[in-house]
């Protein structure tokens, strides 16, 4: 089943708060919704990223499921915390996790992540950002069932589609034939028509949708591409 996640990316609370309240009024039940946390270290910007203030304005919104993108340095460090406040997926970087030198830290950090949303009964996604080769994700296909191809920068929302990213979505389905596979960033109808022949299973978007003077719309056109 193919997904579309409007994607909150926001400076304070106030102003995620506004646009789930948005979003709840045509998503449906059991749809997605994204949050995208950038701690100004892993990116160049910060955004709204509370998970206690975050479990506060979405207890009542247990028809809707919830992603959480963490652009940051330490996902590990934070990870439990975003799944006790009800996020079901997390997205996770593999650049922060190459952060480690060592291969043994390497490899414990993983996998001490994956016992986190194993316990926690949730999800992980591993994402790259565009400079990085997608080769580098082969190795995890075996740990994750879900991978995401970022197509512009990490971090600020608006930013345009990077053409190659078509090449690494197709290269990914090739070499990961049954892995579910995520596109964030940038995303159009006309995109989105091009990567459900490919077989992607979910997009990503901020701008597209809250940006446009009729956000349902948006996000029906995104959906029926």
């Amino acid at each position: 089943m193919f997904e579309v996640l409007p994607a909150l990316n926001c400076l304070d609370a106030d102003s995620a708060e506004n646009r789930l309240r948005v979003a709840k009024s045509f998503l449906p039940l059991g749809g997605w919704l994204h949050l995208d946390v950038a701690d100004a270290r892993f990116t160049h910007n910060k955004t709204w990223g509370d998970p206690d203030a975050f479990a506060h304005i979405t207890e009542n919104d247990s028809a809707l499921q919830f992603e959480v993108h963490l652009m940051v340095e330490e996902p590990w460090l934070v990870a439990e915390r975003w799944f006790d406040a009800g996020a079901k997926r997390l997205v996770i970087h593999l650049e922060a996790l190459q952060n480690f030198r060592m291969v043994a830290d390497h490899a414990r950090t993983v996998n001490n992540l994956l016992e986190i949303a194993e316990e926690c009964r949730g999800e992980l996604t591993l994402a790259i950002n565009p400079e990085t080769p997608v080769e580098e994700l082969i190795p995890y296909g075996e740990k994750f069932s879900w991978f995401q191809i970022l197509a512009v920068n990490p971090g600020f929302a608006g930013q345009k589609f990077l053409p190659l990213t078509i090449h690494k979505l197709r290269a990914l389905r090739a070499r990961l034939p049954n892995a579910k596979i995520e596109l964030d960033g940038g995303v159009t109808p006309e995109i989105v028509r091009k990567i459900k022949e490919i077989g992607i299973q979910a997009v990503v978007s901020a701008s597209y949708i809250f940006d446009n003077a009729d956000p349902k719309s948006a996000y029906a056109s995104l959906y029926r591409a």
